[in-house]
């Protein structure tokens, strides 16, 4: 066993731990940003080769703990996790999943015991949104030890008795009239100009730097991003694909403005008050007070990219149109980009006007049959 180090051309190092199994292959291990980290790996897999838990080596008929279980889980099931989600994974557990099955024998979980987890969350008064992470995560981590493990003949996690409905909700957004006094006001803060003008994530603006701005095709790159659970950017935006997003004319201008003041080209667009990248613990409260100079409803960075939305769906866009400009993978998150606007539709029923011929036609049925309206 040891502790594998490698430096990358920036000079940055990681590591991992290396362990052979019972059969001399090594674990999986992913790569750390931190030794301490690589080293508690290591820690954790020579254990499991001790007790003879990882999957290569259980017996069909072995009986053990869904602790047990989800410590072989964690590690042999995540190669493709980010690191804030593997954390969001483990507080989920820590909290909801093992007070109730953490030493119950993966066999004798049954549906009841999944129904006690989101009961009681529900009595702890967590959301739709917690109690389905927490759902989603048991049926998944239950369907490996069907199909993959081979330890169990049924999923005890069922969507007719644990599924979680989310319901939908309007989300908070501003006209675009309300969106152009923003930008007014903020010419100075690039962030609301990206978030408002081309619909970017918070954690895709922390880290844009102008080198991801390709000014000849009108688009910008996002190719990494600020993960707030772990406090530090990464490759790979949300869905781990580079995403390509269209520059509005106004948009490349002001930043071309905002390029010929920035003291270093290679630097992040949207700096802190100190320099260096902005942080989300500033962003929001400036947005706050932005948005009271403008007169505007506060909102949330977040809630820019829904007022982005409004801005193009203006301009003709479709729910196709703002799923390519969004990056989502999926439509049907994109629907919840596109709101109801009761403006927009009286507007819309104000233009139908009944055909010139038939209105006439009618007009002279009324006549004819001695039918009038007071004017």
């Amino acid at each position: 066993m040891a502790i594998e180090q490698r430096t990358n051309k920036r000079g940055v190092r990681s590591y991992r731990a290396r362990v052979k199994d019972p059969t001399g292959k090594f674990y999986r291990s992913e790569w750390k940003q931190n030794k301490d980290e690589a080293m508690l790996v290591e820690a954790s897999q020579v254990s499991y080769k001790r007790r003879g838990l990882m999957a290569n080596v259980i017996d069909e008929g072995k009986r053990y703990t869904f602790n047990e279980y989800w410590e072989v889980f964690r590690i042999e099931n995540r190669t493709e996790v980010s690191e804030g989600w593997k954390l969001t994974q483990d507080q989920m557990v820590r909290d909801y999943i093992i007070p109730i099955i953490g030493d119950v024998f993966l066999s004798d979980v049954g549906a009841p015991a999944i129904g006690r987890i989101l009961t009681r969350m529900k009595e702890l008064g967590r959301g739709e949104q917690t109690r389905k992470h927490v759902y989603t995560l048991l049926n998944l981590v239950f369907d490996r030890a069907v199909n993959y493990y081979k330890m169990l003949k049924v999923n005890p996690v069922m969507a007719e008795y644990h599924g979680v409905k989310v319901p939908k909700t309007e989300s908070e957004f501003l006209q675009p009239d309300q969106a152009w006094a923003l930008l007014d006001v903020s010419r100075s803060f690039p962030a609301i100009w990206l978030a408002l003008l081309a619909g970017l994530r918070t954690e895709a603006i922390l880290a844009l730097k102008w080198g991801d701005i390709r000014w000849d095709a009108d688009e910008i790159l996002i190719r990494r991003a600020w993960k707030s659970k772990v406090r530090r950017i990464e490759d790979y935006p949300k869905g781990k694909d580079e995403e390509k997003v269209p520059m509005a004319p106004v948009l490349k201008d002001y930043l071309l403005e905002r390029l010929q003041i920035a003291t270093d080209p290679t630097a992040f667009v949207c700096e802190g008050p100190r320099g260096g990248m902005l942080r989300p613990e500033t962003f929001h409260p400036t947005l706050k007070r932005y948005c009271r100079k403008a007169d505007v409803p506060e909102v949330s960075p977040h809630k820019l990219r829904h007022s982005c939305t409004e801005l193009y769906v203006r301009e003709g866009a479709s729910q196709e149109d703002l799923r390519r400009l969004l990056n989502h993978k999926n439509g049907a998150t994109t629907q919840g980009y596109m709101h109801r606007t009761d403006d927009r539709i009286k507007a819309i029923a104000a233009r139908i006007q009944m055909p010139v011929k038939l209105a006439g036609r009618l007009r002279e049925k009324e006549i004819t049959h001695g039918v009038t309206h007071e004017m």
